[in-house]
């Protein structure tokens, strides 16, 4: 899969996208709610080699990683499950949204898929406290 919108790149990881990865996901409260959790530097290295549910999300200026985007299917071939991770120094920017919304397109218009699913969490991490 590789999008794009106005701001954004979505593909599949790089082996050169490991130190961006590395920085987000090695940190306690991006991965707070996340099942992979804080990743150690091999395991960053397997999630971007191994990976076929999660895709970077670049930014088109300055060609910076940012976070990226998971989407794949979940009980059959036409439910699939969405989630992100974004950096947060990238974060409130509007940039999970924008991938999140050409995603969707994507699934819906090429795919041919006919429901999404998506978990939350309302409390707030106490790490953030």
């Amino acid at each position: 899969m590789k999008l794009e919108t106005n701001r954004l790149i979505i593909r599949p990881f790089l082996p050169t996208d490991y130190e961006a990865v590395y920085d987000y996901m090695s940190d306690p409260k991006t991965t707070y709610f996340l099942p992979e959790g804080v990743m150690s530097e091999s395991d960053v290295k397997t999630f971007i080699t191994h990976n076929t549910k999660a895709f970077a999300i670049y930014l088109k200026e300055g060609t910076q990683l940012v976070g990226h985007i998971e989407f794949y299917p979940w009980f059959g071939e036409h439910t699939y499950e969405i989630g992100w991770a974004i950096n947060p120094h990238y974060q409130g920017q509007g940039i999970a949204h924008e991938a999140a919304h050409q995603t969707l397109k994507y699934g819906f218009e090429s795919l041919g898929i006919h429901r999404v699913i998506a978990t939350a969490n309302l409390r707030m991490s106490p790490l953030s406290v």
